[in-house]
């Protein structure tokens, strides 16, 4: 695992709560962001350089615990993820 030399910001937090949400193009997150699609690619390739994924799925990969990560996530900014929807089925 490589040295941490940076935090996660609010905003790379943001984006990966947009991801885990089922925003999975930048045009989704954009959207569900409210900022540019160069904002968007910005903090993509912020969030990759950071964490050492190569694209969002391994970055989803190391959120949830699955792969290493670079960095060490804060689980309270992530919330609500994962989202309390679970209800009996009826």
């Amino acid at each position: 695992m490589a040295v941490v030399t940076e935090q996660l910001t609010e905003s790379d937090y943001a984006t990966i709560r947009s991801i885990m949400a089922g925003n999975t193009t930048y045009v989704e997150i954009q959207r569900d962001l409210g900022v540019s699609y160069s904002a968007v690619r910005g903090r993509l390739y912020s969030l990759f350089a950071k964490t050492g994924a190569q694209n969002m799925t391994t970055l989803v990969l190391m959120v949830v615990g699955r792969l290493p990560c670079n960095v060490t996530l804060i689980e309270s900014e992530l919330s609500p993820w994962p989202p309390n929807n679970s209800q009996p089925a009826t």
